[in-house]
């Protein structure tokens, strides 16, 4: 497929018609790599090719039919979603204890908790492969029929927004995801600071506004040309830098709940025996958890 050169008085169903089918292809490009062979950078891969989706379709909304948008707005959520599991713990293990066994070579229990984690993260991957070939097979084709179907306008009820400019829907939109942001952002600091992340309320506000990030940032990149120069320039370098530290917040949160998971399991209490004594600081203790809840930002 050629490169799409936007216009500002392009239709804006056709514009999504081509950007949307080249996420699909890259989607379909992690798919199969995801199938040969079991690297993180494959399903990161993934993932930013369904937030890249995920934002064109929320940027394109009111241009697409109804029972469209809401179908690709479901199938794209459950894709991502499916994924999580298992970049949350390769997070854990690359960022938190792996960096820590490097500082205490031969600890057992971070040796026991290595082995509980790898295995748990084998069998999360075991669970999303499942799901990918479902959607592989079943679902993303619907996705590649709905663009046909548009691309040859024969999807009834269309709306008369898609025979909009590209270049009004699209500032619309991204000055109406930057007044999202506002909100949560005055929310967020509302709730106090960074310290209360670990409760429901602020932990729930801080994903609402790291996904909005995501939402904003991916819809600027997508549309870039037909948008006003402050936005490719200042906001999206404010939205970069914003969601590498709200994705440090929400790995530490994350380790957090899984270390404890860890913990909590049987295999992480096997080198505490009382057959051999052993002097250590529990495993409870904030001695021995405090270093393993910072992952590295990402």
């Amino acid at each position: 497929m050629g490169t799409l050169t936007l216009k500002r008085r392009m239709r804006a169903l056709d514009a999504f018609a081509a950007l949307a089918a080249a996420d699909l292809e890259r989607i379909a490009g992690a798919l199969r790599a995801l199938d040969r062979r079991d690297r993180p950078d494959d399903l990161h891969a993934l993932r930013v090719a369904v937030r890249h989706l995920r934002a064109l379709r929320w940027l394109f909304a009111p241009a697409l039919p109804g029972t469209v948008a809401a179908r690709w707005r479901i199938v794209l959520r459950d894709l991502m979603r499916a994924t999580g599991p298992v970049r949350d713990w390769d997070v854990l293990i690359a960022d938190t204890l792996q960096p820590a066994l490097s500082r205490q070579s031969g600890d057992p229990v971070l040796l026991a908790l290595l082995e509980d984690a790898q295995s748990r993260r084998e069998a999360a991957r075991a669970t999303l492969l499942s799901v990918l070939h479902a959607q592989r097979s079943q679902t993303l084709p619907v996705l590649s029929d709905d663009l046909a179907a548009l691309r040859h306008r024969a999807v009834d009820g269309i709306p008369g927004k898609a025979n909009a400019p590209l270049g009004r829907l699209a500032r619309r939109r991204v000055r109406k995801a930057r007044r999202s942001m506002r909100a949560l952002k005055a929310r967020w600091r509302e709730l106090g600071t960074e310290a209360d992340a670990a409760l429901v309320p602020a932990a729930e506000v801080l994903h609402a506004l790291r996904v909005a990030g995501k939402r904003l940032r991916y819809a600027i990149e997508a549309v870039g040309p037909v948008l006003p120069g402050r936005y490719t320039g200042r906001v999206h370098r404010k939205l970069v830098a914003r969601q590498a530290r709200l994705g440090a917040q929400t790995d530490a949160a994350s380790a957090r709940c899984l270390l404890s998971t860890l913990l909590s399991s049987p295999r992480a209490e096997d080198p505490f025996e009382p057959e051999k004594e052993r002097a250590m600081t529990p495993p409870s203790s904030p001695a021995m958890t405090s270093h393993l809840v910072a992952p590295t930002p990402r």
